[in-house]
């Protein structure tokens, strides 16, 4: 009985406008985050096959390659490119296409070295689109401020030009080859 009136007040609240999500509450740390990048059309969460939104976020959900770009691409004012084919023939009929074509015209060294598009995007990946994407210069890693990062890591420029990117509170770890999820993805952004 009380998950339900739990469930009915977050319905209530979806609906009255007071959050955007039926899976998140406004006391969770990434909530500022997936708001702001609502509110700036970033992200819109997920939808049926209708198109209707389903009021969801999915916070704790793997970021998927295709997603990580379309909000890096739409967070930097870039979006996708307004025509084309990507040349990287796994992205050609893809949803996010268009975002592809955008990262090949950008130069973007993940489009051109993407295999799937819908693959979960690892921590170094996102890093790298992101500075792709925002034009932000990297330089070579020579030691890393992460324990668990090789200077001679793909991603490494990347990840030590993010401050977003502060490692783990406890050992101080970015973990570059793990996966990353959709809250994390906000905050980075946001």
């Amino acid at each position: 009985k009380t998950e339900i009136m739990i469930l009915e007040s977050r319905e209530e609240k979806f609906e009255d406008g007071v959050i955007s999500y039926k899976d998140i509450d406004d006391d969770q740390w990434f909530f500022p985050h997936i708001e702001a990048l609502t509110e700036e059309n970033i992200v819109g969460g997920f939808r049926d096959s209708s198109g209707n939104s389903l009021g969801e976020y999915r916070p704790g959900n793997k970021v998927t390659l295709s997603e990580a770009l379309k909000m890096v691409l739409e967070a930097s004012g870039k979006g996708p490119a307004l025509q084309g084919i990507p040349i990287n023939e796994v992205s050609q009929d893809h949803w996010a296409f268009l975002y592809w074509k955008k990262a090949e015209i950008i130069g973007s060294v993940i489009a051109y070295r993407l295999k799937d598009p819908d693959a979960q995007a690892t921590r170094g990946e996102v890093a790298q689109l992101l500075v792709e994407g925002f034009g932000i210069e990297t330089q070579e890693v020579l030691g890393s401020r992460f324990p668990d990062l090789p200077s001679n890591h793909p991603y490494a420029p990347a990840l030590e030009a993010l401050e977003a990117f502060s490692g783990d509170e406890k050992t101080g770890t970015v973990r570059p080859d793990d996966p990353i999820n959709r809250a994390d993805v906000a905050k980075i952004i946001d």
